[in-house]
């Protein structure tokens, strides 16, 4: 089960990692979880 934690961990990760919003990176890698996850949390643009 993905979680608000588990999505906030990943939003820093993919910041420091790939230098964009973990919106954009989810949805390119399909991480469909993650993409709801975050447009819960309003994090559509960082």
């Amino acid at each position: 089960m993905i979680d608000r934690n588990y999505a906030n961990l990943y939003r820093e990760k993919v910041k420091n990692s790939e230098g964009k919003s973990a919106f954009m990176y989810a949805q390119e890698k399909g991480h469909e979880e993650i993409v709801k996850l975050l447009k819960e949390a309003g994090a559509r643009d960082e």
